[in-house]
């Protein structure tokens, strides 16, 4: 979802007990990773 947002995107990092902190990313750097209630599908 972050993915299609915009170039500069804010996204968190998922820690063991809850949201981590924020960063301002390049969407073009980011990479799809499986997630974890979907049963490990990757995003398309």
């Amino acid at each position: 979802m972050a993915m299609e947002n915009g170039e500069r995107i804010e996204v968190a990092e998922i820690g063991p007990l809850w949201l981590g902190a924020r960063h301002t990313v390049d969407a073009r750097d980011l990479v799809p990773q499986p997630m974890a209630y979907y049963h490990g599908q990757i995003p398309q």
